[in-house]
């Protein structure tokens, strides 16, 4: 397995990287993706980004932009008439990028198979989670257009052994670079029209919640991997012993509807918040005294690095890559999956031992800072593009 590329030398100039992803919505990725476009960017690299389909978070597309990157969006229609993948390949062929990175299941096969087809120097894939939902037939996909990749990069390391067994990646293929969260709050840009980042006070009125209430919160896509319905099951729990608590659950997707069902349903309606997608995360994850990640299985998630960076202290399931970035007892506490009354007795501790939560919060955010800042990130991509490069001649 290679680890952490570090440069040789300067970092290069005018290479050309086309990124292939499944869609540009505002999730863990997508943002991965905007920090290593923007850091390639200051490092003189010639960038594009392929998006395949129509989930397109105007924001996203424009902080890429912004970043210099030209932004294609071929669209799910094009992509089953087949017009858009010739599109790709056609656009491939004409740029002549020097590497083309893949993201995300259908952006990996997409991806790969075309950049092969258009004789792209360098193909380089990413693997972000355990698979374990992919259906068969994706896992033959995997095993025939991994053969044309030169690296596959993980988030986390322990998600590689299931993808050695089942997608059948080589080991002399595998890079681990971890996921990297931004520290500093960003200054929010002219066109959003806010000229500061509310203050906690202000962000708890906003959500109709007293401003004394304990509040805890979770970010992520509403599907199954991620576990909500084991924190609904918790919080109930948790608000029958200690009623002055609310729930925010911020995200997005199919289980929407069905989630806030079973919230009225179990009676935790009133003092649970859905609050969908949204841009002003930073100030969301401030204005909660604690976070919770109830995932069933992860690769390395941006939510909980980003709770972490903003000092909050984090209860999340003892799964993959959150393994890497919870020491128990020390930056947050694991509790089993699928496991409601263990999330639960973990709650109530955080709540009966809050000088405790606020060490452990300040810990987390101590080693966010140390070992998993954007320029580390960044600096590891470049090294093993240049490495990749070197080895191909150009």
């Amino acid at each position: 397995m290679h680890s952490l590329h570090e440069p040789r030398g300067s970092s290069l100039a005018n290479v050309r990287v086309g990124y292939v992803i499944d869609s540009l919505q505002r999730h863990g990725t997508q943002k991965a993706l905007l920090y290593l476009v923007s850091g390639l960017a200051e490092r003189g690299y010639d960038q594009r980004v392929y998006c395949l389909n129509d989930a397109v978070d105007p924001e996203v597309q424009t902080e890429l932009t912004r970043c210099g990157a030209r932004v294609s969006v071929i669209g799910k229609r094009q992509l089953l008439i087949s017009r858009g993948v010739i599109a790709l390949f056609l656009e491939l062929r004409r740029w002549q990028p020097d590497i083309v990175q893949t993201f995300l299941p259908f952006g990996d096969l997409v991806g790969r198979t075309v950049a092969r087809a258009a004789r792209v120097p360098v193909i380089v894939s990413s693997i972000r989670a355990r698979n374990i939902e992919k259906r068969r037939w994706q896992f033959l996909l995997d095993r025939i257009t991994l053969r044309w990749v030169d690296r596959v990069v993980f988030n986390s390391q322990r998600i590689i052994p299931f993808a050695l067994e089942h997608e059948r990646v080589r080991a002399d293929q595998v890079v681990y670079i971890p996921n990297c969260v931004r520290i500093e709050r960003p200054v929010p840009h002219a066109s959003s029209g806010q000229a500061r980042p509310l203050t906690r006070t202000e962000v708890r009125s906003r959500l109709d919640v007293p401003p004394d209430a304990f509040v805890i919160g979770t970010v992520g896509r509403l599907y199954r991997q991620k576990g909500h319905q084991f924190l609904l099951s918790a919080f109930k729990d948790v608000l029958s012993l200690v009623p002055d608590t609310v729930l925010v659950i911020i995200g997005d997707g199919p289980l929407r509807s069905q989630l806030e069902a079973e919230a009225l349903r179990i009676g935790i309606g009133e003092r649970t918040r859905f609050l969908g997608e949204r841009a002003d995360v930073p100030d969301l994850l401030d204005a909660l005294d604690l976070y919770v990640q109830p995932s069933l299985y992860e690769g390395m998630p941006n939510a909980v690095m980003e709770a972490m960076a903003a000092g909050r202290p984090v209860i999340a399931t003892n799964v993959d890559g959150i393994q890497e970035l919870v020491a128990d007892g020390e930056t947050g506490w694991l509790v089993e999956a699928s496991n409601p009354q263990a999330m639960a007795d973990r709650i109530l501790y955080a709540m009966e031992n809050r000088d405790e939560s606020v060490r452990m919060g300040a810990a987390a955010a101590r080693r966010m800072q140390d070992e998993f800042s954007v320029d580390r990130m960044v600096t590891a991509y470049d090294g093993l593009y240049r490495d990749l490069l070197a080895r191909v001649g150009c």
